[in-house]
């Protein structure tokens, strides 16, 4: 079953639900008897399960916030290398 709104020029919009093959361009007023003309809307989708969700709601979210990180999620951390010795004695000496 789909949900469809229609308009009324007299009564204004009318939420309808019916099944897809019996959905006609226009509906007679429940009110008035008069012909609304069906008003093509944006559709109404499920989310989905809740990993669905939580996905879009965190894309939605970094749009505007995004999080501040040292490393992507799940990254192995890589050791920070050793500075240099500025020692010029010991410039010449193999890394450890």
């Amino acid at each position: 079953m789909a949900t469809y709104e229609f308009v009324c020029a007299e009564h204004g919009s009318l939420t309808i639900t019916m099944p897809m093959a019996e959905v006609t361009a226009t509906l007679p007023c429940p009110s008035c008897g008069e012909p609304a003309r069906r008003r093509y809307t944006a559709p109404g989708l499920a989310l989905g399960d809740a990993t669905a969700r939580r996905l879009i709601e965190a894309t939605s979210r970094s749009a505007h916030e995004p999080a501040v990180v040292s490393a992507p999620r799940g990254a192995p951390m890589t050791p920070r290398r050793a500075r240099p010795i500025a020692d010029p004695r010991t410039a010449r000496l193999p890394a450890p």
